[in-house]
């Protein structure tokens, strides 16, 4: 507001997420973005056929619409109530996932 002088609505960026669509859209953006930054690793020149296996694991909270606290109930319910836990694992020689979860952030 104080930058652009205009007046945000926050309801309706909260009902796209919602939808069903919004899944497919973060998972083409997350696939993209992996990717990339898998080639500029294995581009490097590091010496990686001395690895048999290389994971690379991440686990991470994020807070999502409060509607969706009952499936989602949050841990830490000052933050917000409700919130989701995300957890992959990603087998960097072989360029793709090996386990990938969301679950309630409880």
């Amino acid at each position: 507001m104080q930058l652009t002088e205009t007046h945000v609505q926050y309801k309706p960026f909260h009902n796209q997420l919602n939808k069903p669509e919004f899944v497919d859209f973060i998972k083409g953006l997350t696939s993209v973005a992996i990717n990339e930054w898998q080639q500029q690793v294995l581009a490097t020149e590091t010496e990686l056929s001395a690895f048999k296996s290389i994971v690379l694991q991440d686990g991470s909270s994020f807070a999502v619409h409060d509607s969706l606290q009952e499936p989602f109930k949050a841990h830490f319910t000052k933050i917000s109530p409700a919130a989701i836990e995300v957890h992959v694992s990603w087998d960097l020689l072989q360029g793709s996932p090996e386990h990938f979860s969301v679950s309630a952030d409880s």
